[in-house]
């Protein structure tokens, strides 16, 4: 979660959190992703690539908001992100958020994201998972300790290329992210 403040890439404890900081700067994505969807666009959900481009957006913006709004009040209540998370990723951004907690560290202002594209939409069964390529900016966000210090490291990489995804099921036709990590290509920010 602290790293996923800096460079929403993950989380952990203090120092290991500070490192993974440092590293995640370290880390150039090699290949962009292609620009044209490998979406289906006959899926049954969407009509077209671009509603569901649109969908998909909406959540990631709302998970950004509730997790950004997590990490400004130092990880109170952490559960929340479970309104706007799935599964597994859910209970490690509730696990992170209480590292914060626990160490008194906060987040001051908003990440921000731009350049999304569909990687791809699949149906499983009942369960619908869409792919997004996002374009996460972290510039203005500040990390403070429990003394209100900034220990926001110098050197991190302010705009990161991220692939995440969104899942939804038959009972909730509502898209949660389960998954957001560094694209492993070229960066296309």
């Amino acid at each position: 979660m602290f790293e996923r403040i800096v460079a929403r890439v993950g989380a952990a404890a203090v120092v290991v959190v500070l490192g993974a900081i440092t590293l995640s700067g370290c880390t150039v994505p090699p290949d962009p992703p292609s620009s044209t969807s490998s979406a289906p666009t006959d899926s049954a959900v969407f009509a077209t690539d671009e509603e569901a481009l649109a969908a998909a957006t909406e959540a990631y913006a709302a998970y950004l908001a509730m997790s950004d709004l997590i990490a400004n009040e130092g990880g109170a209540n952490p559960e929340r992100i479970k309104q706007v998370a799935s599964g597994a990723w859910a209970g490690r951004e509730i696990q992170s958020f209480q590292t914060l907690r626990d160490q008194g560290i906060y987040q001051e202002g908003n990440s921000t994201f731009d350049t999304a594209s569909i990687q791809k939409i699949e149906e499983k069964g009942d369960e619908l998972q869409v792919s997004l390529y996002v374009c996460s900016d972290v510039a203005a966000i500040t990390i403070r300790d429990a003394n209100g210090l900034d220990i926001t490291p110098k050197d991190r990489i302010t705009r990161v290329a991220l692939e995440v995804l969104l899942e939804s099921s038959e009972q909730s036709r509502t898209l949660r992210v389960s998954q957001s990590e560094p694209w492993s290509g070229e960066s296309f920010c």
